[in-house]
């Protein structure tokens, strides 16, 4: 529609009372709440209020970070007064909030949350910069030309006085005119801030720009790493979520990292599938190297794929079969998708692997020419069209999806549950030091956790083989069963005896010729196997379909379950001893995978030494110095005999060793001397409630940082040895809400100390290191915030795992500590002993595990005048 007709058709919708009102009343309403003046009283409540399209009568989708953005109310005050601060030119003021190549002031507050204020608060200035009033300028030629490294300021500065000059030229205000750009667009609905058409475009015209200046690299200095990373995730998320659908679904962009991809993709993921592009299966927008076309296309991950299997053709091989498989049952069930959806090859590149392998996995797509878009509308029809696809394959294809995204999903799969934070502190603990041990009630899962991690830590890092070929379906659905071609029993290397031989029948000799056969049975209960044959023998018994038969791993465990007895006087339980009377060395588990562990092939491999129930010996006797070595990085002795061969004299402790202790609490153990508690965090196992187990009530949830970078305990090793200087560099500049994080640890740390130090129970350098190691590690899992206002989530597990833990003592000497630390955890002093607070949760606490803890030992030392952290 021309600009004339859309403003002859704005201003009639506005004669009606109902719109001139609501835009008076939203002007009134929100223009005083964000007045600069009223800032100071302005509510998550209040804020939130106005995202919401039937309160702002105007803007849709800009809610959906609401949470997010208000998750710091100062840093937002202080944002909005920056905004609104008329003293100031306003290319100075979105220049601080939307800063050239910086991260955003704040990260969801970008420009179509800021310029609705604008213009709300001053309704005769400002007009609104988002996809929908961008788009339509552009359509009427009205859009200036930016250049690469063109700040969002200086493009505003410009937008904002071409709209003015529409506005005043025409006599309509600003908040009406706004309405204007979506008839312009031809779009009659009501329209969110974000526009797939416009941006599909925007990102065509980008890749086109960047390859005619030759830019192999991205960076947030250029355009098409925020339409491809955020604006498009973020549309293809406003408009499913008006399909009404009950799924789950992710999105995610990505244009490279560091260098720029030939194939530039937006996905949605259902979460019943996969989180992850990596793996599963998903629709994606799939843009070529040339920028003039996109598909949307039904695929498949291909990270996965890539890590189990070597060769670039086996790649693609096992890629183009789950293709092929999932045609024939979309076809089977769905036969209308190959009608709308009808390419079956796709060309994205000629020159990059990444792109080829998105070729091989592509299921069905349609090909849009980014010169000749279809309608807004149309897209979103073809969108729904491919989701609801989608949601048939998901529903009714058997597809195993691997479970080991992440440990905590392997912990899932396996039916173990534990919460979200004892995942993080376990492998935060593990990132910093080799050594941790975990207490509690027996039966809490102690030694299962470590276990599973060794467990899953092996299986994804060790490649898996397989042996690939295909079979008929015919008469398999009723034999289940196969007879395989002889390829099979080559590559497993079985010897091939065929051949004529002289043979005796009876007694009577004669000639026969021998042919070796393989045969494969599927079992009896795979019902599902049983009904997709059927399937697929219906429609043709002669078409074939690819058979994995996957092989035993031989590799060598990488961890082992050492039982501690309560006859552990030394250490030869744990290193083994030399027996002089046979003149051999007398090995023991521990040792052999330390000497695992110590080969040079297996240095990148990390191997686990479990002991379980460590304490059912005194501690100190069997494994001093085991722990001196792993402390001092000094060889232990083991024996000094020159006889000896296939053990060294002496031995160090690896660096991918990793020793996880389990401790049990009741009346056969002992108690942990102060050096072994000093030397390892120590993580405590609750108890679940009987109900949600036997209800199995349980949900689990996904870890929210950087899991990849926890759940690899070798990297960044370096860590292990960083000093308080090494450390203060990456620190100093991280801010919190009180203040400058360096600075903040520093006084929590020495409040705690001088606390402690009352009942001799201070620490010394190697805690305070070990503490602020654990802090750098939870900073980088946390996403390496400037302002990371979480830190106290991590110093809570701190205080539990590394301060409190050697607390033991009478009541007499304990009491006061106890109080004292208690008062720390909350946020200033308290009246009330800690026994006596009914619920701390509700009350206003700074560390709140430390806190609950910290009141059980109080109850006990009320109780039985002495108490211990491990009770």
């Amino acid at each position: 529609m021309e600009l004339e007709e859309a403003i002859k058709r704005t201003k009639e919708n506005f004669q009606r009372p109902e719109r001139q009102e609501a835009e008076i009343e939203v002007i009134k309403k929100y223009g005083s709440i964000f007045h600069p003046d009223n800032l100071d009283n302005l509510t998550k409540e209040n804020f939130k209020s106005f995202l919401i399209i039937k309160n702002n009568k105007h803007w849709s989708g800009i809610h959906r970070r609401g949470n997010e953005i208000t998750s710091d109310m100062q840093k937002l005050k202080e944002a909005l007064k920056i905004l609104l601060n008329e003293e100031k030119d306003i290319k100075e003021r979105l220049d601080i909030l939307i800063p050239k190549g910086k991260p955003k002031f704040i990260k969801w507050l970008g420009t179509a949350i800021l310029t609705p204020i604008l213009l709300i608060v001053y309704p005769e200035k400002y007009g609104v910069y988002n996809s929908v009033s961008i788009e339509a300028l552009e359509k009427l030629g009205l859009k200036p030309e930016f250049g690469r490294g063109t700040s969002f300021a200086e493009e505003y500065v410009e937008i904002n006085k071409i709209i003015n000059d529409i506005s005043q030229k025409y006599h309509i205000s600003l908040f009406q005119l706004d309405e204007v750009w979506a008839y312009v667009l031809g779009n009659e609905n009501p329209r969110d801030v974000y526009q797939l058409n416009h941006i599909i475009s925007q990102i065509g015209r980008e890749i086109k720009i960047m390859n005619s200046k030759k830019y192999k690299t991205i960076s947030s200095e250029d355009k098409l790493l925020n339409l491809i990373n955020e604006d498009l995730p973020y549309a293809l998320e406003s408009i499913v979520e008006n399909f009404d659908l009950n799924n789950k679904y992710g999105f995610k962009g990505s244009s490279g990292m560091g260098n720029r991809t030939c194939c530039p993709w937006g996905v949605i993921l259902d979460l019943r599938v996969t989180d992850t592009p990596r793996n599963g299966y998903y629709p994606v927008y799939l843009f070529n190297e040339e920028g003039n076309g996109v598909f949307l296309s039904l695929n498949q991950g291909v990270t996965q794929v890539e890590q189990e299997n070597k060769s670039l053709k086996k790649i693609k091989q096992v890629l183009n079969d789950r293709s092929n498989n999932f045609r024939t049952f979309l076809e089977l069930h769905t036969p209308e998708i190959s009608q709308k959806f009808k390419e079956k090859d796709i060309n994205l590149s000629k020159r990059s692997r990444l792109c080829s392998l998105y070729e091989e996995g592509n299921v069905y797509a349609k090909y849009y020419d980014i010169e000749n878009l279809p309608s807004e509308n149309q897209l979103r029809e073809d969108l729904k069209e491919i989701l609801r696809f989608y949601n048939i394959l998901v529903e009714k294809y058997n597809l195993e999806v691997p479970y080991e995204n992440s440990f905590s999903e392997f912990l899932s799969a396996k039916e173990f549950y534990f919460e979200p934070e004892i995942i993080e502190n376990f492998l935060l603990s593990l990132k910093v030091k080799p050594f941790v041990i975990l207490t509690g009630n027996s039966g809490t899962g102690k030694t299962k956790i470590a276990q599973l991690f060794a467990q899953y830590i092996s299986s994804s890092k060790n490649e898996s083989s397989s042996i690939t070929t295909e079979v008929k379906v015919g008469k398999a659905a009723k034999n289940k069963g196969w007879t395989l071609k002889k390829n099979v029993l080559n590559e497993l290397d079985v010897p091939n005896y065929d051949g004529s031989y002289d043979i005796k029948i009876d007694g009577i000799k004669g000639k026969g010729n021998f042919h070796m056969l393989s045969q494969l049975f599927y079992e009896g209960k795979e019902d599902n196997i049983q009904l997709r044959l059927e399937e697929l023998a219906n429609k043709d018994p002669e078409q074939k379909v690819s058979l994995e038969i996957l092989l035993q791993s031989n590799v060598n465990s990488q961890y082992k379950i050492v039982p501690v007895g309560a006859n552990w006087t030394e250490n030869r339980h744990i290193l083994g001893f030399y027996n002089v009377i046979t003149d051999e060395y007398m090995t023991s588990d521990a040792l052999e995978i330390i000497m695992e562990a110590l080969k040079p092939e297996n240095k990148d491999k990390p191997y686990f030494l479990i002991l379980d129930e460590m304490n059912l010996s005194h501690v100190e006797r069997y494994f001093a110095d085991f722990l001196s070595a792993m402390e001092s990085d000094e060889p232990i002795t083991l024996h000094k005999s020159d006889e000896e061969e296939k053990y060294p004299k002496k031995v160090k402790i690896p660096k991918n060793l990793f020793v996880i202790g389990t401790v049990n609490v009741d009346e056969t153990t002992y108690m942990f001397s102060p050096k072994v508690l000093d030397r390892a965090n120590v993580i405590e196992f609750s108890t679940i409630p009987v109900k949600n187990y036997m209800s199995n009530g349980f949900n689990p949830e996904k870890l929210n940082g950087n899991v990849e970078y926890i759940e690899s305990p070798l990297s960044d090793l370096d860590i292990r040895k960083y000093r308080i200087e090494d450390i203060r560099k990456h620190l100093i500049n991280v801010e919190t809400n009180e203040g400058i994080l360096w600075d903040v640890l520093s006084d929590e740390l020495n409040k705690f100390q001088e606390a402690l130090k009352k009942a001799g129970f201070d620490f010394g350098f190697r805690v305070i290191d070990e503490i602020l190691r654990f802090m750098y590690v939870a900073w980088i899992y946390d996403g390496k915030k400037e302002d990371w206002n979480d830190w106290n989530r991590y110093f809570d597990a701190q205080i539990k795992q590394k301060m409190i833990p050697k607390i033991h003592g009478s009541q007499r000497t304990l009491e006061n500590v106890i109080k004292e630390l208690f008062e720390l955890c909350l946020s200033g002093e308290s009246e009330k002993v800690p026994r006596n607070f009914e619920n701390i949760l509700s009350e206003n606490v700074k560390y709140p595990k430390s806190a609950l803890k910290i009141q059980e030992m109080d109850k006990v030392l009320y109780e039985q005048r002495y108490v211990s952290f491990i009770n």
